[in-house]
């Protein structure tokens, strides 16, 4: 059970296409304090035929928006992926390694701390989301091909997501990058991603996996903890990351 159940149901029982609940109206309906881990069990929400449109700190408003009835079955069936293969991308399929990179959301930060030799972290949201996109990188196979393996995410024969795991002279492998299409976030595609780039580095004898993130980006840091990464200081305590393998 879900700490967010009563609101979940609360959602579903309006049948408004779309509305708008305070935090302290959200509050009073689940029981519960919102924090960030709401961030994490709004996709619970899916399941009841609505999706989190947007939230402000700013006016401390949530808007959920109710699914259309003709993609409700896509998002339901295997958290909207119908058949999702995650394998090496090959010469054959190059041109995979390019998919375009699309918008995110920036709603936090994430704040490390180092006391007493241990690593921890707080967060904070920010009054208002905004959005940010990358530019295309244009990846080239036939020149990264030596020091890097490229493993997609398919649904179908489409490349939903892509990472990038590049060799290192130490003992661990460097996630260069990580990213799902827009329409498959939220659905286990990333993760997924990173349980065959576990397998990979401990194939090639790594002992895990680290990465890079920025702070500013808390939805993607939260992810990575989530995702047994380590946050962690080279110059304090090495490169460390996700345990290849788990």
């Amino acid at each position: 059970m879900s700490k967010y159940d009563l609101l979940w149901e609360y959602v579903q029982k309006s049948g408004a296409p779309s509305f708008t609940l305070t935090f302290e109206e959200i509050e009073k309906i689940a029981g519960v304090p919102i924090d960030h881990s709401f961030l994490t069990y709004k996709k619970e929400l899916l399941t009841y035929g609505y999706q989190v449109e947007k939230i402000s700190m700013k006016k401390q408003t949530v808007i959920f928006r109710k699914i259309e009835d003709s993609n409700l079955e896509k998002e339901r069936k295997n958290g909207g992926v119908n058949q999702m293969e995650v394998r090496i991308i090959d010469s054959k399929h190059s041109t995979d390694i390019n998919i375009k990179n699309e918008p995110f959301t920036l709603f936090g930060r994430m704040i490390p701390s180092y006391t007493n030799e241990i690593w921890d972290y707080t967060t904070e949201l920010f009054e208002e989301s905004t959005e940010m996109c990358f530019p295309d990188e244009n990846y080239d196979y036939d020149a990264m091909k030596a020091n890097s393996t490229f493993i997609g995410a398919y649904d179908g024969e489409k490349c939903i997501g892509l990472a990038i795991m590049q060799e290192q002279f130490f003992k661990y492998m460097y996630l260069y990058d990580l990213k799902v299409n827009r329409d498959y976030r939220e659905k286990g595609v990333a993760s997924a991603l990173l349980k065959k780039a576990g397998e990979i580095a401990a194939e090639k004898h790594y002992h895990g996996i680290f990465t890079q993130g920025q702070d500013n980006n808390l939805g993607a840091c939260l992810f990575y903890v989530k995702n047994n990464f380590v946050i962690g200081g080279a110059e304090y305590k090495g490169i460390s990351g996700h345990t290849a393998g788990r």
